[in-house]
């Protein structure tokens, strides 16, 4: 009995924490090691301004409880984002894993991969549409090719 009332009191703080830190959490992207579709998907949301500080982006294996995750979330390269209760809270998702259509505001001719789907949407908002096109060809697409294993980008490489 004393065992399980220990197990509850540390499950409650554990999700008391959890909600705690969900509080802050702007971004929420997987763990291990950064590629560089992620490292230029947070620094485009760092430019953005939507991510203004490190405790903002929570680094995970697996999607937390969605009970805790806050309306406005960013889903950057986690599989199994792609839920009903995610867009009930108005969280935007931009992960290529498991998912096959994507409405595709710039008509490229390669696969997605994170970066490329936040430049998709946001990139327009830095650069004229023309200039946002060609950043998209020589830069973004390449970066979304060699995450999706189509073809090696030397950027690619040098980030891991």
């Amino acid at each position: 009995m004393n065992n399980k009332s220990n197990y509850t009191y540390t499950d409650k703080s554990a999700r008391l924490a959890l909600v705690r830190r969900m509080q802050q959490v702007r971004v929420i992207t997987h763990n291990g090691l950064f590629h560089a579709d992620e490292v230029f998907s947070l620094a485009l949301l760092l430019e953005l301004g939507i991510v203004t500080a490190e405790n903002q982006v929570y680094r995970t294996g697996d999607i937390p409880d969605l009970s805790v995750v806050q309306p406005g979330t960013y889903f950057v390269d986690i599989g199994g984002a792609y839920r009903k209760e995610n867009f009930e809270k108005q969280c935007s998702v931009f992960d290529h894993h498991g998912f096959t259509k994507y409405r595709d505001p710039i008509n490229r001719t390669g696969r997605y991969a994170s970066f490329g789907l936040l430049w998709a949407f946001f990139g327009s908002t830095l650069l004229s549409r023309r200039g946002a096109r060609r950043f998209d060809e020589v830069f973004a697409s390449r970066i979304d090719a060699h995450d999706n294993g189509d073809r090696p980008f030397a950027v690619s490489h040098l980030i891991g």
